[in-house]
């Protein structure tokens, strides 16, 4: 889901970052010393989604955190059907 090649944590230092993967929306932003991931269906944006539809999980900021988060929006993009998850327009 995650290229290594276009992305890494030292982008997470500068800004967050924003995806879409099989209509599972994420962001994953630097929050202090930790990593925080959130899923999120769309087809909003973060800021206009009920919190209610967020999931949010922290984790340390470093190499290990990094592919601590790229497993977890794995495990997540895996454990729901995205497609009907989607709010009404």
């Amino acid at each position: 889901m995650l290229r290594d090649d276009l992305f890494s944590i030292s982008f997470l230092k500068k800004m967050d970052y924003y995806g879409e993967y099989d209509k599972m929306r994420f962001r994953i932003s630097k929050d202090g010393d930790e990593l925080k991931a959130e899923v999120y269906p769309g087809p909003y944006n973060l800021a206009h989604t009920p919190k209610d539809k967020v999931e949010t999980r922290s984790f340390a900021f470093s190499d290990e955190g990094y592919e601590e988060v790229k497993k977890w929006l794995e495990e997540e993009l895996a454990s729901r059907d995205w497609g009907s998850a989607q709010l009404p327009l």
